[in-house]
């Protein structure tokens, strides 16, 4: 359910444990972005839409009660990836599969082409070490959000809110609808930078996409 995630602006930011330890709002305003830089370049390898948006509400809600400091972003984003692998259970296998996750992810994380590979900069023991901090990473989250694995997610509400904006009829030509889609989307993706799927239930998100979209 929604309200067991949603926390208020006030709680979800000034705060969370990170403001304690960086005492500056500038900083959590790059954490967040940056790691979902991360994040998108897993859409590129055929991660599914679901996956992705799962994984960010895992981050959001996890440092909104742990700080950027005290726990890795790597650590954190790719437990989060693979915790949400297993919930939507994702078709890319490799999402699910912890050795081949760590690898890809630390292969993206370095910035390494598709090529290389991906255990050039792992050795076996790094390699050990990385899973184990991950699984270690993964119990957290799970007891940070008290096993509550069902998450709100916007991409449901979305086609309800344009039946309501009075755009999925059959006077609107169907590669104009396809545009407004995908643009809708874009903007969703980018939304969930934010912490924003902790202050608002999904179906506001959703909301505010189309009207944000529609607008001229």
């Amino acid at each position: 359910m929604f309200e067991s995630w949603q926390r208020s602006l006030e709680d979800g930011q000034d705060l969370s444990p990170s403001c304690d330890d960086f005492r500056s709002t500038p900083f959590l305003s790059f954490f967040r972005p940056s790691s979902f830089a991360f994040y998108l370049l897993f859409l590129q390898e055929d991660i599914d839409w679901l996956t992705f948006v799962t994984a960010q509400t895992f981050f959001h809600y996890y440092y909104a009660k742990h700080s950027f400091r005290r726990h890795p972003r790597f650590n954190v984003l790719v437990a989060c990836f693979f915790l949400a692998g297993k919930v939507t259970e994702c078709p890319n296998r490799a999402a699910r599969d912890l050795t081949a996750l760590v690898l890809r992810a630390n292969r993206l994380w370095l910035r390494r082409p598709a090529t290389a590979d991906p255990r050039a900069d792992l050795s076996d023991d790094q390699l050990a070490q990385l899973k184990r901090d991950v699984l270690s990473c993964e119990r957290t989250l799970l007891h940070a959000i008290a096993f509550d694995l069902i998450v709100p997610n916007p991409q449901k509400f979305v086609m309800e809110k344009i039946k309501l904006a009075a755009f999925d009829t059959p006077t609107v030509p169907p590669d104009l609808k396809k545009a407004f889609g995908a643009k809708i989307f874009e903007f969703l993706k980018y939304a969930m930078r934010t912490s924003l799927c902790l202050q608002y239930p999904p179906s506001y998100l959703a909301a505010a996409a189309v009207r944000v979209v529609a607008l001229p």
